[in-house]
């Protein structure tokens, strides 16, 4: 292991740890609906499917919250609009430009590929889009004259309460307050550690909360509408799995991490930690090719090959954004500023 990887493991090696993580679930979770279930809606109720999205995208936005806790409240929200215009939207341009580009070539009707290309924009990287906004949202916040956790506990509050259903804004909605829980243990240095009780009281309610947990409480099928009892059922669940998975999963990682011995493998899954961002651009593309081929796959080959499916793929990013991120191109490709390789250190979803 180089002195450059022995530094990031020493400095940034349980964050990258486990963004390296929910990006590989974030792959295993799409090979799932588009591969296992194609063409069919069982995904939602699939168990496998189920425990990873009730917390994968919570979690990350709440890391992406902790790392937002280095720099959001130093600059001002012209500052991150910019940076983060140029480190995630030029990407997601390009990138939707070569997942479009197949149905282009097949047909070249220029106003069908415009629109397909706006809806893939728009709604392909809805995370991201939820990013971006998290960030703007909770650096306007932090200018009241109030103490952090009021400010954004506010902002949440007016986030959800307004009745807009728009897709991307009601997944900013239901993330944001994540964001904001990330952010505040970061400035406030504050640690839930995993104690006894706390696991004795955790673990059942999360049994319950998976056992209870159905379509409609999916963040993308209710969209934060509460028009009955029911609804409120629903949204109040989802927060409450998003939260007590995301606790469990922390700790549960945290306790590998230490096990795990450091070495190259390690300083392999650190790298790919690094990428998430970039992993997380190519993935839709790769997504669109198996959805276009409709590749129909038996369920026990489909569990024996999906993980290492999944890192294959990440792994292949990884290297290649290593070899090009000193690219003239990297910015547009990648969402990188253009540095020397071996200091380079690029951003993933979670910290985007």
């Amino acid at each position: 292991m180089s002195e450059v990887q022995a530094r990031l493991v020493q400095r940034d090696g349980f964050i990258d740890v486990m963004r390296a993580v929910l990006i590989l679930l974030v792959l295993v979770g799409h090979h799932i609906q588009l591969v296992l279930h194609g063409g069919s809606t069982d995904f939602w109720t699939d168990p496998v499917f189920k425990f990873i999205y009730i917390f994968h995208m919570p979690l990350f936005m709440a890391v992406s919250g902790y790392s937002a806790g280095f720099s959001l409240a130093r600059t001002t929200v012209m500052t991150h609009a910019r940076k983060k215009s140029l480190q995630l939207i030029l990407p997601m341009a390009f990138w939707c430009a070569i997942g479009v580009l197949p149905d282009f070539l097949a047909q070249p009707d220029a106003v069908t590929i415009a629109r397909s290309w706006v809806g893939s924009f728009l709604g392909s990287y809805w995370f991201l889009w939820a990013v971006f906004f998290s960030y703007i949202v909770a650096r306007a916040a932090l200018y009241l004259p109030l103490k952090p956790w009021i400010s954004l506990a506010m902002a949440a509050a007016v986030l959800i309460a307004l009745p807009v259903h728009t897709y991307v804004y009601c997944l900013t909605s239901y993330l944001f307050p994540f964001f904001a829980a990330g952010y505040l243990a970061h400035v406030s240095h504050h640690r839930i550690a995993p104690k006894t009780l706390r696991l004795v009281v955790l673990v059942p309610l999360a049994c319950a909360i998976f056992v209870a947990w159905g379509p409609h409480t999916y963040i993308y099928n209710n969209r934060l509408q509460i028009g009955s009892l029911a609804d409120a059922g629903d949204v109040l669940l989802m927060y409450l799995g998003g939260g007590v998975f995301s606790l469990l999963v922390l700790w549960a990682l945290q306790g590998v991490y230490r096990a795990l011995p450091r070495g190259r493998a390690m300083s392999g899954i650190v790298q790919m930690g690094q990428v998430t961002l970039q992993i997380y651009l190519v993935q839709d593309v790769y997504f669109r090719i198996l959805r276009q081929a409709k590749i129909a796959v038996d369920p026990a080959v489909f569990w024996l090959a999906v993980v290492p499916v999944s890192l294959l793929f990440a792994g292949l990013v990884t290297l290649l954004v290593v070899q090009t991120g000193a690219s003239r191109l990297a910015p547009l490709v990648w969402g990188l500023a253009r540095t020397r390789k071996a200091t380079a250190r690029p951003a993933g979803p979670a910290a985007a």
